[in-house]
């Protein structure tokens, strides 16, 4: 899922990512983490395989994807997700710092820069308090503070 507001502040300037501009997503996750916490992933190496996975890949589909792009593709459900930490995170991005990111550009985009900073401090502490490598924390500060609190 994808929302431009959230993608443009975070990648405003950065002449790397032009072409990941096009192709970024806010959230996503894949259906494994959906039903299990952990990767699935069917063998489909022949057409004999494919038709045996069939019938479960749809009812997964169906059961657990359609629901998460349902759920998420609202600017505000999404934003409330980004906000806390918790089991499900990882199934918004994997990487602590990238929901940082979108957790402070939700709080911008619908609260406004106070919000954005109590995001933006909360999140440094948590990222600390796991130990993220201090480069992530860095790019989290020069991103929010570049981009998107003014």
């Amino acid at each position: 899922i994808r929302f431009d507001e959230v993608e443009q502040l975070i990648h405003f300037d950065n002449p790397h990512l032009k072409n990941e501009k096009i192709i970024s997503y806010t959230l996503g996750t894949d259906i494994g983490n959906l039903k299990k916490r952990m990767s699935v992933k069917w063998d489909i190496s022949n057409e004999f395989l494919v038709t045996q996975h069939i019938p479960e890949i749809l009812a997964d589909i169906k059961e657990y994807a359609f629901p998460y792009l349902e759920k998420y593709s609202s600017l505000e459900k999404a934003a409330k997700e980004f906000y806390i930490e918790n089991d499900f995170s990882k199934c918004l991005t994997l990487f602590p710092h990238e929901r940082a990111l979108r957790a402070v550009a939700f709080a911008y985009i619908l609260q406004g820069n106070e919000f954005a900073k109590k995001i933006f401090n909360q999140k440094l502490e948590f990222l600390k308090g796991i130990n993220t490598h201090q480069n992530d924390i860095n790019r989290v500060i020069e991103i929010v503070k570049k981009n998107i609190l003014l």
